[in-house]
């Protein structure tokens, strides 16, 4: 008996294998593309919001630099009144000098 039996079924081979892999390489270009869009939109927002940040922090440190470089009254009633940090510096380093050298008190670690 001779086994003439022909299947219909494909035993894959290299056209199975270019489909794949067009298959695969088509969803990949796919993809990049997608992502290369969301990059592109993200990056443009960033740089805005990054833009918006620096111009905040700037203002800010301006600010900043004003209080620590003035003098004001914070509270007259109180006596609370606010002076350059400089010289806030300068007041202390006299206050210490002026001060007689002592043995530091025994620190207690728990």
């Amino acid at each position: 008996m001779t086994d003439t039996h022909h299947s219909s079924e494909s035993k894959g081979g290299f056209g199975s294998f270019l489909k794949i892999s067009l298959g695969i390489v088509f969803f990949g270009l796919v993809t990049g593309s997608i992502l290369c869009a969301y990059r592109a939109e993200n990056k443009t927002y960033d740089q805005t919001r990054a833009i918006e940040r620096t111009k905040k922090l700037t203002e800010l440190r301006v600010k900043e630099a004003a209080v620590l470089d003035s003098y004001a009254v914070v509270d007259e009633a109180k006596g609370i009144y606010q002076i350059p940090v400089s010289r806030s510096m300068e007041l202390e380093i006299e206050a210490l000098k002026n001060k007689p050298l002592r043995p530091a008190g025994v620190i207690v670690v728990k």
